[in-house]
């Protein structure tokens, strides 16, 4: 039986009320990565400059393991600017067969804000019209959910809601 790859796309946006540059370290410092990726536990950057402090191009994504978890991801930085940030991610444990390429746009909003905007591109091999639908309604979910836990903390970070953490708890982790 020959594979197909399969493909979809995701997409949110919210306004996040810190500056571009400040929207821009939450996408990419891996302390404030694991504090809005829903599900992430600890992101580590392969080629981190010591000298200079300054973030790599290649980092592993690491949501644990357990039933609802999608264990370590591979990503690259395909291109990071003032206003644009592409990764690229593959599970470490599917090869080539899966690969999400996470595109944000940042562009300045009133009072100080930022508008920013995520695209999710997916494609993996092998997967039912059944299995898509469903795995493109959790990712979906996923990202809705982290990007409005960005916003929740660009406003308050000391304030998550407890019924946000209940909700969450029971979600896929995915790169984002």
């Amino acid at each position: 039986m020959r594979k197909e790859w399969s493909c979809y796309s995701l997409h949110a946006a919210t306004t996040i009320a810190f500056s571009c540059d400040v929207t821009l370290k939450h996408l990419s410092s891996p302390q404030l990565m694991t504090k809005w990726i829903i599900g992430l536990r600890k992101v580590a950057y392969l080629d981190r400059d010591s000298s200079s402090g300054a973030y790599g191009t290649r980092m592993l994504l690491d949501f644990g393991s357990g039933s609802r978890q999608p264990g370590t991801f591979h990503g690259e930085v395909l291109e990071d600017s003032e206003r644009l940030l592409i990764r690229r991610y593959r599970p470490s444990f599917g090869g080539d067969s899966h690969e999400r390429i996470i595109q944000y746009d940042l562009e300045d909003a009133a009072a100080g804000n930022t508008w920013l905007s995520c695209s999710v591109h997916a494609r993996t091999m092998g997967l039912s019209t059944a299995i898509q639908k469903y795995a493109q309604r959790a990712e979906q979910r996923h990202l809705d959910n982290s990007l409005n836990l960005l916003h929740v903390i660009s406003e308050d970070a000391q304030r998550i809601p407890l019924m946000a953490r209940i909700r969450h708890s029971r979600l896929m982790g995915q790169p984002l």
